[in-house]
């Protein structure tokens, strides 16, 4: 966990000096180009993806945020959606789908981040909807575009090596 705990450190760090291009659309808002639209809304045809910067790659970002039917404290059907949602995130991740995953250390609202490789929204959402504490209503997340840098596809095998010492 100190090494998982390390790495993430470096990788956030790493990640917050890139330079950011532009506000992306959120899902929850009104549909914007790309986004599946809420019910009773048209579809917005999406643009064609933009060229990369030199270094940098296009990852959905999501805010992991609480969900509708949280509640603190501890419980069996709490403890068993938990280890439902960590092996989610591995296999995510093990697919080359999760990029990076990680809780906030303060218990508010936020909850913690997800970074996904995938080519649009609806891609990452659908993703999103495998994890059972989103399904459970325990957590959600808000997604967005984000541009990172094309290194942060290499932690998956930064981990992985880290933990056969």
């Amino acid at each position: 966990m100190k090494n998982l705990t390390l790495i993430f450190c470096f990788v956030l760090a790493l990640v917050s000096s890139g330079p950011v291009t532009g506000q992306a659309p959120v899902v929850g808002q009104a549909p914007v180009e790309g986004q599946a639209p809420v019910e009773g809304q048209a579809a917005v045809a999406p643009k064609a993806k933009p060229a990369p910067p030199a270094g940098m790659t296009r990852y959905v970002f999501g805010l992991i945020k609480k969900g509708p039917v949280w509640t603190p404290g501890p419980s069996a059907e709490i403890q068993k959606i938990q280890e439902g949602h960590m092996a989610n995130i591995e296999r995510l991740a093990k697919e080359g789908k999760l990029v990076l995953a990680g809780p906030f250390e303060a218990g508010e609202d936020l909850r913690g981040i997800f970074i996904f490789k995938t080519e649009t929204l609806e891609e990452a959402r659908v993703l999103t909807e495998t994890d059972p504490a989103v399904k459970a209503g325990r957590l959600r997340v808000d997604l967005t575009y984000w541009w990172g840098p094309t290194v942060l596809q290499e932690v998956q095998k930064l981990w992985e090596a880290s933990q056969k010492k």
